[in-house]
């Protein structure tokens, strides 16, 4: 039988809680409990990972699980299957690219491999920058062993995901309620806790509203708005353009010079046109070249500076000399290359084509000549196409008025179609939705088509009028679905429970202003009791860490007002040492733990989490200046 660990296998829903758990408390360290199972052949199937526990301590360079939430969470995780799960080890962050464990892991590993007889598997995740899991097998005496991860359901036999009290063909066992005739439990919502159940109007935030109202009618009334403002402009515009024939008149402050340019590919492509013009001529441009005007053309700068300083009969006669000396080094050059030839090709000149070798001998001057007159007609004729391509683009009055005018015209007639597809019943619902994309298409072509001749800052200035218009439309949809919500909402009865299910109103102002203030504030809730764990990411002192604490309401807030914090980085131990009994405002709870309990010192009408906390804060000031010797003792 292999004892040892091939390959450790994650179920999706075990993966991806470890993924939520280290982004969640990230950049802080934090870790969970693997449960699942061990097969014969070395394979470790994680079916479960818990979470570390409210109670655990979160640090940058630090983690300790809540042991006794972790014991009483596993009991009952391990039961809920028909084979049940077995505890296979952990797992928890490390800073940095650190994928090695520290002397504490080493000794929290040791316990765990100690458990079971084929040892434990323990995990580290790093974030760098990526999210990254190294799984290690741990045997006793300690010893590490890096194993491969795989993850997928698809993996996992099936009979490792039936559940306990399930039966294939009759579902749930014991059988859930049935249905009564009519209801609708789509429409009804549960609150939190243990306490009576009661019907509420579905728990809604500012995004879910604002989801909701993408509905097939709202968006057409959108589309109304948009268009029938950008018909409004136009119209503006066009009655502008009329008064004047000075194109400025439309864009006042928005305009800029408007000059159309071709494409850069409309231009390769009149250029291969020009290019392929050339070639298809070239006998006949070639027929046209006289060599001994091609040779003087090319010798000019020599004969401008042989001739310089001279004018008339001077001039001519120098130039006369310099022709003559001129071809008779030419044609000296000619028998020089007819020459060579003959000779190494062994050709007796009686034999040879002379015609054809002088030919030869003028070919490069021809082709120099050829390749810059194709130049310069392949420039030429691009550079007119651009010229005429510019007259013909140009944004004139008269153009101006054709195109607002037709403009103002079609964007009216999509408007009046989105007010009304609006109001049309939604029988065919996919119909109808469809029509909305048409019609968004078209008052987008519309809408780029007006802006195509306008300035660069006039497309700005209007895209940022038709968000403001949007942003307008969504805020006051949603009063009006609020509203009208509330208008739906039966007379509050009396319900017993705990504090948040009789307050609702109370509990969501509450968590609403302490994530005001701390937007990354954890909440939990378990047994009644609601806590915020808190980081504030400052220290008291430049030795400590982050101060970190956490915000507990009692079950029974309603009556008693009572409010905890517990320090959870510094603790209380750490700052006050051995006068911790010595100072107010801190008391013992239930279970041995220190907390300070500031609610007394508010007037009980104005207790609340947020005041509590500016109490705490006045707290931490009288503590710095106590620890300076300034103060005795601290008072609030």
């Amino acid at each position: 039988m292999n004892i040892d660990c091939q390959c450790v296998i994650f179920s999706d829903e075990a993966y991806n809680a470890i993924m939520t758990e280290t982004f969640k408390k990230d950049p802080l360290e934090t870790g969970g409990i693997l449960l699942g199972h061990i097969l014969d052949n070395g394979i470790w199937i994680v079916m479960e990972v818990l979470p570390p526990g409210w109670r655990s301590t979160f640090q940058y360079a630090y983690f300790e699980y809540d042991e006794q939430f972790v014991n009483y969470v596993a009991q009952n995780e391990s039961k809920k299957y028909e084979q049940e799960l077995s505890l296979l080890g952990l797992w928890h962050r490390h800073p940095g690219s650190m994928d090695i464990f520290s002397g504490t892991d080493d000794g929290t590993n040791r316990t765990f491999a100690g458990l079971h007889p084929k040892g434990a598997i323990s995990g580290l995740v790093n974030i760098d920058p990526r999210f990254r899991l190294t799984m290690y097998h741990v045997s006793t005496p300690l010893h590490y062993t890096k194993v491969d991860v795989e993850v997928g359901d698809d993996l996992i036999p099936e009979e490792y995901f039936k559940w306990k009290y399930y039966d294939e063909e009759k579902g749930l066992n014991p059988y859930p309620p049935e249905k009564k005739n009519g209801s609708n439990i789509s429409e009804k919502q549960y609150e939190i806790g243990s306490g009576n159940r009661r019907t509420t109007p579905k728990d809604s935030s500012i995004i879910t509203e604002i989801m909701k109202i993408f509905d097939s009618k709202y968006l057409f009334l959108l589309l109304f708005i948009v268009g029938a403002a950008v018909s409004l402009f136009s119209c503006y515009s066009y009655n502008k353009l009329k008064k004047t024939a000075d194109i400025k008149s439309l864009y006042r402050v928005y305009y800029t010079e408007y000059t159309a340019e071709p494409s850069s590919d409309t231009i390769k492509y009149v250029r291969n046109k020009a290019s392929e013009n050339f070639d298809k001529n070239l006998p006949s441009i070639k027929a046209k070249l006289n060599y001994d005007d091609l040779l003087l053309a090319q010798n000019k700068d020599k004969l401008k500076a042989h001739i310089k300083g001279t004018t008339g009969d001077s001039a001519r006669l120098l130039t006369q000399q310099f022709k003559d000396t001129l071809f008779a080094e030419d044609k000296e050059k000619l028998g020089i290359f007819i020459g060579n030839f003959l000779e190494k090709n062994k050709i007796e000149e009686k034999d040879a084509n002379i015609d054809s070798l002088t030919l030869a001998y003028k070919e490069p001057l021809f082709a120099q000549e050829l390749s810059r007159q194709k130049q310069e007609d392949i420039d030429k004729t691009a550079q007119k196409f651009a010229d005429d391509f510019k007259k013909s683009h140009k944004l004139t009055p008269d153009i101006a008025k054709k195109e607002v005018k037709t403009i103002v015209v079609l964007l009216l007639i999509a408007s009046l179609l989105s007010l009304l597809l609006a109001f049309l019943p939604r029988k065919h619902k996919s119909f109808v939705e469809w029509l909305v994309i048409g019609v968004s298409v078209v008052i987008a072509t519309l809408i780029a088509k007006l802006l195509y001749s306008l300035s660069f800052a006039f497309v700005v200035a209007s895209f940022l009028v038709f968000a403001l218009l949007c942003f307008v439309v969504f805020v006051a949809m949603f009063i009006l679905k609020s509203f009208n919500c509330k208008k739906g909402v039966p007379a509050k009865s009396k319900s017993t429970g705990f504090w948040f299910q009789q307050n609702p109103k109370l509990y969501l102002e509450e968590e609403s202003e302490i994530r005001k203030r701390f937007a990354d504030a954890e909440k939990n809730v378990e047994n009644g009791v609601v806590s915020f764990f808190i980081n504030t990411y400052k220290k008291i002192a430049a030795e400590q860490d982050n101060l970190s604490f956490q915000l507990v309401y009692s079950s029974d807030y309603l009556e008693n007002k009572e409010i905890k914090i517990y320090l959870v980085s510094p603790d209380l131990d750490e700052l006050l040492g051995d006068k911790i009994k010595d100072f107010p405002y801190i008391a013992i709870d239930g279970a041995g733990e220190s907390y300070l309990d500031l609610s007394k010192t508010i007037q009980k009408d104005k207790i609340s989490g947020m005041e509590v906390i500016r109490k705490f804060y006045e707290w931490i000031q009288q503590y710095k200046e106590w620890k300076l010797h300034r103060i005795n003792n601290i008072k609030l």
